[in-house]
C-alpha cells in the first residue's frame, strides 16, 4: 500500500527540518575545552609547558594551575608553570566564545615529586647536558615511572655529591643537566671539573634502593668519552645497574723470592656462567682456572679476563718480591769543597746506611738521599768511592749494595779588574783591559755595547767603544772563565767604562691619556746637562717645568684639539755649548663608560684601551671583581692573583662576576674594523658599537646558520628554530655568548 503525504504534513517536515539544521549549525559553534602538558611527572623545582587544543575558536582562556606559579593565567599560550612542592595536581582550563563556554578539569594531572635523600645539587654558571631519550636499552632492571637517574661528582672532601638529576616517567625523553664548579667559591667543589668523569646512579622509589648505573654513551653526539665538558652534549643508548664485576686479588700480596702466590678471582653480576683469562707483566703466566698459583722471579702484575658469554671485564692485582734492591745512583763529578746531592734508592729495606772510602762527612747517612762534604784526603785524591747498602726486611735475608764514584775537581776564578773612568779621544779610541783569570779552560770577553776587543779570548784585551757606547756614557764589560771539565760552573767578574759626553735630552715616546688624566712624564731621560726646561705648544701646565719627570696637566684647547706636544730641553754642561731639544706628542684619547651589574654578567667595550694591561685597565673595580674569563679559558681572578688574561681584546666578550654595581671606564681609540670572525660552535662576542644594535641588523643575514644567541647570565634568547626572540638589541658594553652552525663574519652597523 503507497504511503500518500498530505500538504498539512509535508509543511511539518520541513519546519522541523529547519528547526534541526538551525539547532546543529548553532552547537557546532560551542568551545570544546582540551589541553596537553609536555611533562606530568616531574620532580620539585621544575617547570611545565601548556598547550591548548581546544576546538570551536574561542576567544577567552582561563586556566587554573593547582600548585603552580602562576596559579592561573588569562590567555591561549601560558608561560611555563613551576612547581616547588611535591604532590598531585589539578589543572583546569575554562575557554569562552560568543556562542557559550566549556570547563575541563584533569583531577590529579600533573605529578610532582621529591628528589631522593642527599640527591639534590647546585645550579653553577656552567653545565652539560646528557639526554636520556625514552628509548635507552635497560640491560638489566628497568627503571620505572617516578623512579630517578642522576650523575654524580668527587667534592672537596672526596664524597660523591649530585650534580644534576632527573625523574623517570617512561614515557617521554628525559634531559639530566649535570652542573660544572663554581671557580669562584675556591674553598668548596660544587660540581664537575672540565674533564671529570660522570659517576651515574639510579634511585628505585618504591624499593628505595640506590645503585650505581654503568652506561654507554651515543657516539654521534659531540662529547661521548664519559666527561664533563662546559656547554657539552651527550645523550645515553644504555644502562645497567647489576653489570660484570671482577676483583682480582693475591695472598699475600707480598713475598720474598722462590715463595708461592695464591691468585682469586671474585666475580659479581653478569649472566652467572664464567670463563677465565690469567696473564702477567712481566710476561710468562697464563692460566685458565679463577684461583691458580704462581712463584714470581720479580715483582709481577697479574691481569685477569673474565667473559660471561655477553661481555668481558678485566683487574689486575699487584704481587711484590720483597727481598731488598739498592741503587746508588750514577757516578758523579764535583767541584772543589763543593757538597755531593746523593740519590738513592732502594726497595724492601728495613735500614739504608751510606759508607765512604775516603775522609768525607755525610749528613743523613741512613737516609737514600744523603749529602758529602769531600774531605781534604778526597780533594787531594781527587776522588772519592761511595757505598749504599741496605738492609732487608725480615723473612728476607739478603742484603742489597751499590757504590757510585765521585770524582773532584778545582773550578775556574775570574778578576775583571776594578771599574774604570776615561775619556774619549776619537784619535785614540783604545782602552787596555787588566784582568787576571786561573784554572781556565776558556776565556770570553764579551760587552753590552756595540764595542769591539782586539781579542777576545785573552786575559788583557784592547777594547774600543762602539756609536753606542758612548750615546750611552758607559758600557759594561764582562770576563767569563769556564772550569776544566767535568766542572760546569763558569766564573763571571764584571767592570764599567765610563765616558764623558755632550748634552743629551728624551722627552720620551708618544704617549696618550684620558680626558681626565694627567700625564707623568716618566719616559724622559738627560744625560750631561746643567738644567732641564719643559715648554709646551698647549695650553696645559707642568707640575715643575724644570724637573726631568714633570706631571703635565692638559688644558680646555688641548683637550679640545686632541693632542698637545711637550718639549725638552737639556743645557750642555761647560765645555758643551749645544743644548739637546726633544719633543713628544701627547694624544687625548676617548672614554667609554660601562655600568656592570653585581653577580654575573657579559662585558665587552667599542674601544682599544690605551693600556690594555687586565689588571690596569679594571683597577678602578678590582674591590668587587670576583672573577673575569673569556672563551679561550683565560682568567683574571684578582683576590686569587690569577691572572692569565694578562691584555684586554676588544674583539673578545668576557664572562665577569661582580660583588657590587660598579662603572667601568675603558680610555682609547675606536677599534679598526667593526667585524668578527666567528667559529663554528659557541662563541663569546663583544659589541662593537656605541649605541645598542638590534640583533637583526648583525645576524639577520646569516640567521639560517645560528643556532641561539644568549644573553650571558640571562634569559633572554634569540633562537630562530623555534621563533623565540625575546633578545632584541645587543648592548653596547654587554658580551652574548653565541652558536652557529659553521664559520661566519658579522658586522656591526
Amino acid at each position: 500500500m503507497k504511503k500518500i503525504i498530505t500538504p498539512i504534513a509535508m509543511i511539518f517536515l520541513i519546519s522541523f527540518q529547519l528547526i534541526s539544521f538551525e539547532l546543529f549549525a548553532g552547537s557546532r559553534d560551542l568551545p570544546v575545552a582540551e589541553f596537553q602538558a609536555d611533562l606530568s611527572l616531574i620532580p620539585v623545582g621544575s617547570s611545565i609547558n601548556f598547550s591548548d587544543m581546544s576546538t570551536g575558536e574561542p576567544t577567552t582562556w582561563n586556566w587554573t594551575f593547582e600548585g603552580g606559579t602562576p596559579s592561573t593565567y588569562v590567555g591561549k599560550i601560558p608561560p611555563q608553570v613551576h612547581y616547588s612542592i611535591a604532590g598531585e595536581y589539578d589543572v583546569k582550563l575554562i575557554v569562552v566564545n560568543a556562542e557559550g563556554s566549556d570547563t575541563l578539569t584533569k583531577t590529579d594531572y600533573i605529578e610532582v615529586v621529591d628528589y631522593p635523600a642527599d640527591w639534590d645539587y647546585t645550579q653553577t654558571g656552567t653545565s652539560h647536558i646528557v639526554s636520556v631519550p625514552a628509548s635507552v636499552v635497560f640491560l638489566s632492571t628497568m627503571l620505572t615511572a617516578g623512579d630517578f637517574i642522576g650523575a654524580f661528582y668527587i667534592d672537596e672532601n672526596g664524597d660523591e655529591k649530585c650534580g644534576g638529576a632527573n625523574v623517570w616517567d617512561g614515557v617521554n625523553n628525559k634531559a639530566v643537566v649535570a652542573y660544572g664548579n663554581d671557580a669562584t667559591t675556591p674553598d668548596l667543589k660544587e660540581g664537575f671539573d672540565d674533564g671529570e668523569f660522570f659517576i651515574w646512579k639510579v634511585f628505585f622509589t618504591i624499593t628505595t634502593i640506590e645503585k650505581y648505573a654503568f652506561v654507554t654513551y651515543n657516539e654521534a653526539l659531540p662529547n661521548h668519552d664519559g666527561t664533563f665538558q662546559d656547554n657539552g652534549l651527550s645523550s645515553l643508548t644504555s644502562i645497567d645497574t647489576d653489570p660484570l664485576i671482577a676483583n682480582a686479588t693475591a695472598d699475600p700480596e707480598s713475598i720474598c723470592l722462590g715463595d708461592e702466590v695464591q691468585l682469586n678471582t671474585e666475580v659479581e653480576g653478569g649472566t652467572g656462567s664464567y670463563t677465565f683469562a690469567w696473564s702477567s707483566d712481566p710476561s710468562g703466566f697464563s692460566s685458565d682456572l679463577q684461583n691458580p698459583v704462581d712463584s714470581p722471579l720479580q715483582t709481577t702484575m697479574y691481569f685477569v679476563e673474565v667473559d660471561d658469554g655477553n661481555m668481558v671485564v678485566s683487574d689486575s692485582v699487584l704481587v711484590e718480591i720483597i727481598s731488598p734492591t739498592a741503587d746508588a745512583g750514577l757516578d758523579q763529578t764535583s767541584c772543589e769543597s763543593t757538597q755531593v746531592s746523593l740519590v738513592g734508592t732502594a726497595t724492601n729495606y728495613s735500614s739504608v746506611l751510606w759508607t765512604s772510602d775516603g775522609d768525607g762527612t755525610f749528613t743523613g747517612q741512613a737516609t737514600l738521599n744523603a749529602t758529602y762534604t769531600p774531605g781534604v784526603l778526597d780533594l787531594t785524591n781527587g776522588s772519592v768511592e761511595l757505598t749504599l747498602t741496605a738492609q732487608p726486611v725480615d723473612p728476607c735475608t739478603t742484603v742489597a749494595t751499590s757504590v757510585l764514584s765521585i770524582t773532584i775537581v778545582h773550578s775556574a776564578t775570574a778578576d775583571a779588574g776594578g771599574d774604570m773612568d776615561v775619556c774619549y779621544n776619537a784619535g785614540n779610541p783604545g782602552f787596555a783591559l787588566d784582568a787576571t783569570v786561573t784554572n781556565a779552560s776558556g776565556i770570553l770577553w764579551e760587552t753590552a755595547g756595540d764595542g769591539q776587543f782586539d781579542n777576545d779570548a785573552i786575559e788583557d784585551p784592547v777594547y774600543t767603544p762602539g756609536e753606542n757606547d758612548l750615546v750611552i756614557g758607559q758600557v759594561l764589560l764582562t770576563l767569563s772563565a769556564e772550569s776544566f771539565d767535568p766542572c760546569t760552573a763558569i766564573a763571571e767578574s764584571e767592570m764599567t767604562l765610563t765616558f764623558v759626553f755632550e748634552a743629551e735630552a728624551f722627552a720620551g715616546n708618544d704617549a696618550s691619556i684620558c680626558p681626565d688624566e694627567t700625564y707623568e712624564l716618566f719616559e724622559a731621560a738627560a744625560d750631561n746637562f746643567s738644567s732641564l726646561l719643559w715648554e709646551t705648544d698647549g695650553d696645559g701646565e707642568f707640575d715643575s717645568n724644570s724637573s726631568l719627570n714633570a706631571t703635565y696637566t692638559p688644558g680646555g684647547g688641548g683637550i679640545a684639539n686632541g693632542s698637545v706636544e711637550l718639549c725638552l730641553t737639556a743645557a750642555a754642561i761647560d765645555p758643551c755649548t749645544v743644548a739637546a731639544i726633544d719633543c713628544i706628542v701627547l694624544t687625548i684619547l676617548d672614554n667609554q663608560q660601562i655600568v656592570i651589574p653585581s653577580g654575573w654578567s657579559g662585558l665587552s667595550g667599542y674601544l682599544d684601551p690605551a693600556n690594555p694591561d687586565i689588571e690596569v685597565l679594571l683597577s678602578e673595580i678590582v674591590d668587587d671583581l670576583m672573577i673575569m674569563y673569556n672563551a679561550n679559558g683565560e682568567i683574571y681572578q684578582p683576590a686569587h692573583g690569577v691572572n692569565t688574561v694578562v691584555d684586554w681584546n676588544s674583539y673578545n666578550g668576557y664572562y665577569v662576576k661582580l660583588e657590587n654595581e660598579v662603572t667601568l671606564n675603558i680610555c682609547g681609540s675606536p677599534v679598526e674594523t667593526n667585524s668578527l670572525n666567528l667559529i663554528e660552535g659557541w662563541n663569546v662576542i663583544p659589541v662593537l658599537s656605541d649605541v645598542d644594535v638590534p640583533v637583526d641588523d648583525v645576524f639577520l643575514s646569516v640567521s639560517d646558520k645560528v643556532v641561539l644567541i644568549q644573553e650571558i647570565a640571562g634569559i633572554k634568547i634569540w633562537y630562530p628554530t623555534y621563533g623565540i626572540y625575546s633578545l632584541e638589541n645587543l648592548m653596547t658594553g654587554k658580551a652574548y655568548l653565541v652558536k652557529v652552525t659553521e664559520a661566519i663574519e658579522i658586522t656591526y652597523p
